[in-house]
């Protein structure tokens, strides 16, 4: 399954960029100069959003432990009144999930933002100097509007 996903993500990005090359060459090789930094947020993105779910993870699974081990415990709970105590190590174990949680959510936030707006900002980059091609007239601004859509769509 990975093979055939190397193999179609590479034969996108060369016949992307060949396209690219071969319409408007000079917005393809701006394309080629933004996307890498798309790339590399979207793949910092990635990773922290990777290790945050693994920490919640073992989190829940503490709590899932925790409240495993009073239930199948029940009578000798109850039978020595602890069950504040269980409640409070369940309260606890579940206090360390909600703030990998809260971590978990402003990094889907600022990393989402971060990676949009870099996609925002090369987009107006390739499309004002996609205006000057046009203006001087190196090329027109349908084919200068596709080749923005197809080069970066080739590099993402």
């Amino acid at each position: 399954m990975q093979t055939g996903h190397a193999i179609r993500y590479l034969s996108q990005f060369i016949v992307g960029f060949g396209i690219g090359l071969t319409s408007v060459w000079q917005l393809t090789l701006l394309t080629l100069a933004v996307v890498p930094f798309i790339a590399i947020a979207g793949l910092t993105y990635l990773t922290i959003i990777c290790t945050l779910s693994e920490k919640g993870e073992v989190a829940y699974a503490e709590a899932e432990k925790v409240a495993e081990e009073v239930i199948s415990q029940v009578r000798t709970v109850y039978s020595i009144v602890g069950e504040e105590k269980a409640v409070g190590s369940y309260s606890k174990s579940l206090h360390k999930a909600l703030k990998i949680g809260k971590k978990s959510g402003f990094a889907k936030g600022v990393g989402v933002g971060f990676t949009y707006g870099l996609f925002f900002c090369a987009s107006a980059l390739l499309l004002w100097y996609a205006s000057i091609l046009v203006i001087h007239h190196k090329t027109n601004g349908g084919k200068a509007f596709t080749t923005i859509i197809n080069a970066i769509f080739s590099g993402l």
